[in-house]
């Protein structure tokens, strides 16, 4: 607008009036259009219709475009409740469920927002046949992974993989839509995974197989990885 601006002393005053506007420092009692009118040598009426469109282009157009920006969650850095989680994993306890599972729990309560525990707690709870457990638990852990990157009902345009402070929240839910699939939700199970892809389409946790896999008629993550596993046994043929 100044480059363009025919009239850069109508700019100006326009300029400052928004200025005035903003900071209540118009109106009665305040410096009024007439008198920066008259301190630019413009006319009252004219300042008035020029803020009209300033204004528009630096708070509405501002606004407009802050909306339509891509959304992109990062999540704190957890590391003591991680640090906790991964020295469990190398640990005699693990073999134990009952104690692995008091541990867990522990370390939930830490930290509800570190979602890794979940995983590994409703690993143990089918374990040990608690299946009301632990899908209480699956249940809980995806509930507050969306509740933590929830932007108004958004799901996140980015969350990257590559930052490692969102792996725990992908691997979430992930989980979550392996378990949906398998209780024969495949609607929603499609609806998470491709949330995943798009938000992170380099897909490094493998979305886009489960989508296909789905749409192929596989019951469950595990018949499609078994299906195409390696014959050293090294991951999967992809």
């Amino acid at each position: 607008m100044i480059e363009e601006a025919q009239k850069p002393h109508l700019l100006a005053a326009a300029i400052v009036y928004i200025y005035l506007k903003h900071n209540n420092l118009n109106g009665r009692g305040g410096i009024t259009a007439k008198s920066v009118g008259e301190y630019f040598k413009v006319k009252a009426s004219a300042i008035s219709q020029k803020a009209f469109d300033v204004e528009n282009r630096l708070y509405r157009m501002a606004r407009y475009e802050k909306k339509n920006e891509p959304y992109e969650f990062i999540d704190r850095d957890r590391f003591e409740v991680s640090e906790i989680y991964f020295d469990f994993l190398e640990s005699p306890i693990q073999n134990d469920i009952q104690k692995s599972i008091q541990v867990l729990k522990a370390m939930i309560k830490e930290d509800k927002f570190f979602f890794d525990p979940y995983i590994t707690l409703y690993e143990y709870y089918l374990m040990d046949r608690d299946f009301k457990n632990a899908v209480k638990t699956i249940e809980q852990g995806f509930q507050r992974a969306i509740n933590l990157i929830d932007n108004n009902g958004k799901f996140p345009d980015i969350l990257n993989w590559g930052f490692v402070e969102n792996r725990h929240i992908i691997r979430m839910i992930f989980n979550f839509a392996m378990f949906v699939w398998e209780n024969s939700d495949r609607e929603l199970a499609i609806e998470l995974f491709t949330k995943l892809l798009k938000s992170n389409p380099n897909d490094n946790i493998g979305a886009r197989y489960s989508i296909v896999a789905i749409l192929e008629g596989f019951d469950s993550q595990e018949e499609y990885e078994e299906q195409f596993e390696s014959k050293n046994g090294m991951g999967l043929e992809y």
